[in-house]
């Protein structure tokens, strides 16, 4: 059974692209969150997570790119069937038996003519226009099944070249997966810079706004596989099942998506902890000196 809705599959598509923006935005808004937590650290370090984050932008924006694809195979659903009508039924479980019946229809037809044909028709009697008259209503219904016989064929064989085709189109569907983010990132040796700095108070700020757009990112991703998932509402297909298992495949990666997002909040969270350790040494290493030379002093002024 074949059926289509296309205001339904329209309002599924609607919705898709709605979130699909919203997404959109809040993934340029981490990803420039995180370009201002790097400006907010500066070391060796630093500038290789910066250039980390650059194949992560990618790899985000690769599932992006995904996510489109997964989107335009309903509208590609909604631009063939648009061509038929707008709630389409076709069950080619009875094709034959549909067609079998219109032909016989037809053959019946044919064969009412044939007794017409048969009628003495060489001299006048008065039901002779009526019976031409039957005659031409009956060769009027048999143009009408063999038009309508055309019809159902060319119907059934134009809905099952397009289950075909969206059926290629889901086929041609990759897999995807996310490369989990290493925070091993540095491949060289830490090269000492001559300044290093890290606002903690802006770095911490920062934090928590990626936070917010990774808590965004997660709810707006589930929202669009939840959507896709709606396309049985207006397109039931034998398509449908593959076409879910496929989504199915592609949101697995939204986990990973978080748990990366995760690692890089918890980099930056490590790398305040370390300044303010360094901080905190440097500071005993001058109070113990100051007091040392406090000592010192006070040893040479008792000689």
């Amino acid at each position: 059974m074949i059926s289509v809705d296309i205001e339904q599959l329209n309002k599924v598509s609607n919705k898709i692209n709605s979130n699909i923006d919203s997404y959109e935005e809040t993934l340029m808004n981490l990803f420039n969150k995180l370009k201002d937590a790097t400006n907010d650290w500066y070391d060796s370090k630093s500038v290789a997570f910066d250039e980390a984050m650059i194949t992560e932008n990618n790899d985000s924006q690769n599932f992006l790119g995904e996510i489109k694809l997964r989107k335009e195979i309903i509208s590609f659903i909604i631009d063939k069937y648009n061509n038929i009508g707008k709630k389409i039924k076709c069950d080619f479980d009875n094709k034959d038996r549909l067609i079998n019946k219109v032909d016989y229809c037809i053959s019946e037809c044919t064969s009412i003519i044939n007794e017409f044909n048969r009628i003495d028709n060489s001299f006048y009697y008065p039901e002779y226009y009526i019976i031409l008259n039957q005659k031409a209503k009956v060769v009027d219904a048999r143009a009408k099944l063999r038009s309508l016989r055309e019809k159902l064929t060319g119907s059934f064989q134009k809905i099952s070249d397009y289950e075909e085709d969206i059926k290629s189109k889901i086929d041609e569907l990759e897999p995807f997966v996310i490369t989990e983010f290493d925070s091993n990132y540095i491949t060289g040796e830490l090269i000492p810079t001559v300044e290093s700095y890290l606002y903690s108070d802006l770095l911490s700020n920062d934090i928590k706004n990626i936070d917010m757009y990774k808590d965004e990112e997660n709810k707006e991703l589930n929202l669009i596989f939840d959507e896709f998932n709606k396309i049985s509402n207006g397109y039931v297909s034998s398509n449908v099942a593959n076409y879910k298992n496929d989504c199915k495949e592609l949101k697995k990666n939204i986990p990973i998506l978080e748990k990366n997002r995760d690692k890089y909040i918890q980099e930056f969270e490590t790398q305040i902890v370390n300044y303010e350790t360094t901080t905190t040494i440097t500071k005993n290493m001058f109070k113990e000196k100051a007091e040392k030379d406090k000592k010192a002093q006070k040893s040479d002024g008792e000689e």
